[in-house]
């Protein structure tokens, strides 16, 4: 994989100062400059950014790849004991309704990296 471009770190640094979430700012990215990076480089590259610039991140704006792998794995659905075991192994910064819209919008945001991946090795094999 490559690095990313002064254009990308630009359209990053741009994204940064309008709030976007972080699901939202790669999908942006992805429709601009396609699908070269990671949803998790991006993101990488997005705290990265934020932190050596200064930007003001929201509380809680991102999580961290431990925790959305700790939701990943996550076997129930988020009533079945979500936040007591999350909170038992990362702290109580996260609210029960955080934790539940957390885990909500990372399993869209895969299924809609698998559905892209889908289409663009459909597309190659026409």
């Amino acid at each position: 994989m490559q690095g990313f471009t002064e254009a990308e770190e630009g359209f990053i640094r741009e994204s940064l100062l309008l709030g976007l979430e972080q699901t939202e700012l790669r999908d942006r990215f992805w429709k601009q400059f396609g699908t070269g990076h990671s949803s998790k480089s991006l993101r990488n590259k997005t705290q990265r950014l934020a932190t050596a610039g200064g930007v003001p991140a929201k509380k809680n704006a991102f999580w961290t790849a431990e925790e959305e792998q700790f939701l990943a794995d996550w076997p129930h659905q988020p009533s079945t004991g979500l936040a007591t075991a999350f909170h038992a192994k990362f702290g109580s910064d996260r609210s029960v309704s955080a934790l539940a819209t957390g885990f909500s919008k990372m399993k869209k945001a895969r299924n809609k990296e698998e559905e892209a991946r889908e289409d663009a090795q459909g597309g190659a094999a026409d």
